[in-house]
This record gives C-alpha cells, sequence and structure tokens, in this order.
C-alpha cells in the first residue's frame, strides 16, 4: 500500500471529504483544488487505488484483508462527503430562502473568480493581438453581459419556492 503514513488520520479525512464535497456544491470552486490546499489529495489518491486494487484482487483470491486495510479511509471520506453535501446543500438553500441577493453575487463572484486562470492562460497563448481578436473578444463580453441582463429582467417576476 503506498499511502500508508502519507495523509491525516481519519477525522481529518473525514473533514476533508466534507469540505471537498462542499466546495463542489459551489459553482467556481473546485473539491480536488481544497484536498490539494489541505493536503489530502496526494494521500486520498493513493488510499482510492489501493482501495480498488485490493477490490481487484478478492475475485482473483487475494483475500479480503488489504480491502478491510485500507476501508476505513474511504469509509471516513465517503461518510464527510456525504455529510458535507447535506450541510452545504441545506445552507445554500437556508441562505437563498433569506439573502438571495447577497448569495447570487457571491456565487457569481466565485464564479467570475474561477473564470480568472483559463483567460489569463488563453491570453497568454493567443499568439498576436489584432484589433479583430480584442474586437472579437469584446464582442464575447458584451453579448455576455446583455443576455445576463435581459435574463435578470425577465426572472424577476418569477416565484422561488
Amino acid at each position: 500500500m503506498t499511502a500508508a503514513g502519507d495523509g491525516g488520520s481519519l477525522p481529518i479525512v473525514f473533514f476533508a471529504g466534507a469540505i471537498a464535497v462542499s466546495a463542489m456544491v459551489l459553482p467556481g470552486s473546485s473539491g480536488a483544488a481544497f484536498l490539494y490546499v489541505l493536503g489530502q489529495y496526494q494521500y486520498l489518491m493513493a488510499s482510492l487505488n489501493d482501495f480498488l486494487d485490493a477490490l481487484a484482487a478478492v475475485p482473483r483470491g487475494g483475500g479480503v484483508g488489504p480491502v478491510i486495510d485500507t476501508g476505513p479511509v474511504i469509509a471516513a471520506f465517503v461518510i464527510g462527503a456525504v455529510i458535507g453535501l447535506l450541510t452545504m446543500a441545506r445552507t445554500v438553500k437556508w441562505t437563498l430562502e433569506r439573502y438571495r441577493v447577497a448569495l447570487l453575487v457571491f456565487l457569481v463572484g466565485l464564479m467570475v473568480g474561477a473564470l480568472w486562470l483559463p483567460v489569463e492562460q488563453a491570453v497568454a497563448e493567443t499568439i498576436p493581438r489584432t484589433p479583430g481578436r480584442v474586437a472579437a473578444i469584446a464582442l464575447a463580453v458584451a453579448v455576455g453581459a446583455g443576455a445576463v441582463f435581459v435574463l435578470d429582467r425577465r426572472t424577476e417576476s418569477l416565484e422561488y419556492a
């Protein structure tokens, strides 16, 4: 098993699962990025690979010992993920009911913030910046902003249950 000793304890794995899946509920945030920041990404990937390899070896006579050895890490992550998902979904629902505008502004901020790196990389890889390309980008931005504005005006009368 390659994952042994490289990661955190079961409570840390549980917490990492809750945080990672909570991040996946929100647009513009990455569960894998949070696992990386928490220092659990490599450990959890190795643990999952070990668990799946052990599980695949059982029908070939590999025994259940390796599955039982790696199972608690996977179980802690999955339990944390389920609790994180339910908690974040309820939190978003509660916030949407009480602070709709603030939550939508926050979520749009997350999405716009998440676009920064891909846009930065696309700009760096665009060879010459000709006036035609700049105009096409400006047109795309204007069309996108116009679509958001129109949708916002059209949906003001919608009732959210």
